[in-house]
């Protein structure tokens, strides 16, 4: 049984495979950053009503 699978690839396969890996890893990061700021966003929204009072919408000046 080989110990290294992986040790007899080439640059161009490590590079190829890596290249998927590494927009796996950003996909994933970008999907949890995204939450996140969606969550704190929608509690910064409310912090804001809160304490000054609903937005006014451009519209209603016109």
């Amino acid at each position: 049984m080989d110990v290294m699978p992986y040790a007899g690839w080439t640059p161009g396969e490590w590079m190829f495979y890596g290249g998927f890996i590494c927009f796996g890893i950003f996909a994933v990061t970008m999907i949890v950053v995204k939450a996140v700021l969606a969550s704190r966003g929608k509690k910064l929204k409310k912090r804001f009503d809160d304490e000054y009072g609903p937005a006014v919408k451009q519209d209603e000046f016109h």
